[in-house]
């Protein structure tokens, strides 16, 4: 044991090589969760196909009975939606088959990283899949009209 006034200066210096060794496990964790322990793609795939209706305000990949997109680790896609304004409202669902209704299989909507939208315009929607899975990909593109007077004063 210390004796008394040893004490005072050895635990400041314990205190300060914690400090410092605390400071480089943070650094070292930061590190490592930031770099991937799976094999990413880190290229934009354009896709100009799926299907825009005649008013231009829906735009889907596929039909929910058709393949959907391959949609592997680190994949970005660059969709060409044909919409005639930037959508409001974008739905990514995802499956592990590539037909997962014709198939007996099943499909869900995206959560978190599993597609993440980096970019909406009038012309392209950007989705990368920012996980290590491989998923297949299906994307719905709306855009609404309505009167913001009508509904601000209850009408409609």
């Amino acid at each position: 044991m210390f004796p008394i006034r040893d004490r005072a200066r050895a635990f400041p210096r314990a205190a300060g090589v914690m400090e410092w060794l605390s400071l480089v496990a943070l650094c070292a964790g930061g590190l490592t969760s930031c770099s991937s322990a799976c094999s990413m793609e880190d290229n934009l795939v354009r896709f100009t196909g799926g299907r825009t209706d005649p008013s231009r305000s829906f735009y889907q990949t596929s039909g929910f009975n058709e393949a959907f997109l391959d949609f592997p680790a680190g994949r970005k896609y660059e969709l060409l939606h044909g919409l005639k304004s930037a959508p409001d409202h974008v739905a990514i669902f995802l499956s592990f088959a590539e037909k997962p209704l014709s198939s007996g299989s099943n499909l869900a909507l995206a959560a978190g990283n599993q597609a993440v939208i980096e970019r909406v315009d009038d012309t392209v929607v950007w989705v990368r899949n920012d996980t290590c899975a491989h998923y297949y990909l299906r994307v719905e593109l709306s855009t609404v009209a309505w009167d913001a007077g009508a509904d601000a004063a209850g009408g409609g």
